[in-house]
């Protein structure tokens, strides 16, 4: 009984692992974006280029330019969910 109880203990702590590790990523992939709105979302006086018409847009480009890098490091790396890591995992 103590064998049966270890096995399922193991595999809560397994699943527990890998949701802590997906959350650990998707806020990885998510910090620029939180980076440049809390810069330009600040209630402070601006230098003048902050104030010009294509701040946002280069912004913008710039955090989906490096988000992207991101998740394609972190896919090229297999330590996105649904890699071979992931799936395998459990199952050798």
């Amino acid at each position: 009984m103590a064998g049966v109880l270890d096995i399922y203990l193991s595999s809560v702590a397994n699943r527990t692992t890998e949701a802590t590790r997906t959350l650990t990523l998707l806020g990885t992939a998510a910090l620029p974006s939180l980076l440049v709105t809390s810069f330009l979302g600040m209630a402070i006086e601006y230098p003048s280029w902050v104030k010009s018409s294509w701040t946002f847009s280069i912004s913008i480009v710039g955090v989906v330019a490096v988000t992207g890098f991101l998740l394609w490091y972190l896919r090229r790396l297999d330590y996105l969910p649904g890699g071979t890591t992931a799936r395998g995992a459990g199952s050798s």
